[in-house]
């Protein structure tokens, strides 16, 4: 069982003294950690996700916008995706790119950090790189201070 590997490396890492764990984001990611967590660990761990997960790339370009948007909510409870498309929608209404991702934002972090509980937390969020590739060339550098807010 590869999940089973899985959960015996990070319990491992853990006892060896990792301190956290740099993951992609997603509903994949969250259910195997819900699954590490289940099964125990020694204390409490850092999360370090990329985001956006690869699922959503490959759905942004062979789904357009609403699939890539409905790969981001599966998952997530009838109340977690009303929420979702709440703050979503509100962006969509307004055309406003930095409200778009701070909805996606706050719904892979709420993700992990329900699958973590007590032990496992997001500490910080890294960029993917064809995110900041793509800021870097285009220079629109106000997504990278829009981001750190």
């Amino acid at each position: 069982q590869p999940r089973e590997g899985v959960i015996r490396v990070v319990q491992a890492a853990v006892s060896a003294g990792a301190e956290g764990f740099n993951l992609n984001a997603g509903p994949e990611t969250a259910r195997l950690l819900k699954e590490i967590v289940e099964a125990g660990l020694e204390r409490h761990v850092g999360l370090y996700p990329v985001v956006p997960d690869e699922r959503f790339f490959g759905s942004l370009l062979n789904q357009g916008t609403m699939g890539a948007a409905s790969a981001v909510l599966s998952g997530l409870s009838i109340t977690g995706k009303a929420k979702a498309l709440l703050s979503g929608g509100w962006a969509w209404l307004t055309n406003d790119p930095f409200q778009a991702i701070q909805a996606y934002l706050e719904i892979e972090i709420g993700r992990l950090n329900r699958a973590g509980g007590s032990l496992a937390s997001v500490r910080t969020v890294l960029l993917h790189e064809l995110i900041t590739d793509s800021v870097v060339g285009l220079g629109a550098t106000e997504a990278f201070s829009r981001y750190v807010e």
